[in-house]
């Protein structure tokens, strides 16, 4: 079993829910983990994995060896010098992902679904083109959200929007007005 923690951080009590400790003491629990999603450092390659000792050493023959660049050896050399600010964001976060879903769910026309990480999922009302709003928001508000289409288990009706603050917010509910108004127009 694969279990990817990556954006674990991001849960309410995420100690609790984690399965990292179980890992090593299971012959077939691999937990996987990564850095770069945890603090927004995308271009910061540097994931591991957790599991037995005898299975990790099984997936490390299995894949090719790949040197940790500099930039991610500098980023985890200054992980420890930063927990309390890491933490700190971590609840900033969750607060305006709180904040954020509450925004969206009052807007309307919006399916609203629970998360804990730092990206908000909403499903579109059907008459609305996901591709189509996520170019409109791009061209005429400057705003990108993720439309799910190749996501497995999801359509083109969902959109992940990354969780900002309230500036931000305000310019994609504006968008997400416009858009209703001119599928609205286009309707008529």
């Amino acid at each position: 079993m694969v279990v990817d923690e990556s954006f674990i951080d991001f849960v309410d009590d995420a100690e609790a829910r984690s399965v990292v400790d179980v890992a090593p003491l299971r012959s077939n629990v691999i937990v996987l983990k990564s850095l770069g999603k945890n603090f927004g450092l995308h271009g910061v390659r540097f994931g591991y994995l957790v599991a037995n000792p005898a299975l990790a050493r099984r997936v490390g023959e299995a894949l090719p060896k790949w040197n940790l660049n500099s930039l991610a050896e500098a980023v985890v050399g200054m992980l420890g010098q930063h927990r309390d600010a890491y933490r700190h964001s971590l609840a900033l976060a969750a607060r305006d992902r709180r904040a954020m879903a509450e925004r969206l769910r009052t807007f309307g026309s919006l399916s609203v679904f629970e998360t804990s990480t730092n990206f908000v999922l909403v499903k579109l009302p059907d008459h609305w083109s996901g591709p189509e709003l996520r170019d409109f928001l791009l061209a005429e508000h400057g705003v990108y959200v993720r439309e799910c289409g190749n996501k497995l288990g999801l359509t083109s009706q969902f959109l992940r929007l990354v969780v900002r603050p309230t500036p931000d917010v305000d310019r994609l509910l504006g968008g997400l007005d416009d858009y209703r108004r001119s599928v609205g127009r286009r309707a008529a």
